[in-house]
């Protein structure tokens, strides 16, 4: 991980401690989230399969659309996706 610029360093830690069920899964009412991804670019789609299932042990639906570059941009700062 020593190549990783160290905010990806920090996010991959993250998601690690909260994967392995280090802390407790939120109990609140379940939220759901569409976002949005730009196809083709690797670290988008590991995030594509990574997120929604960390996310999910905290009871939050998380759904990631990879659509081209502009498209993605149009549709998170439109409002259509949350992000």
């Amino acid at each position: 991980m020593s190549s990783l610029p160290a905010v990806l360093r920090a996010i991959v830690c993250y998601l690690f401690v909260i994967a392995n069920g280090v802390l407790p899964p939120v109990t609140a009412t379940a939220a759901e989230y569409n976002f949005v991804s730009i196809e083709g670019l690797l670290e988008q789609e590991v995030g594509r399969l990574v997120i929604p299932q960390v996310f999910a042990k905290m009871g939050i639906k998380i759904t990631i659309t990879p659509l081209p570059g502009n498209r993605a941009q149009a549709a998170a700062t439109s409002g259509k996706k949350d992000g």
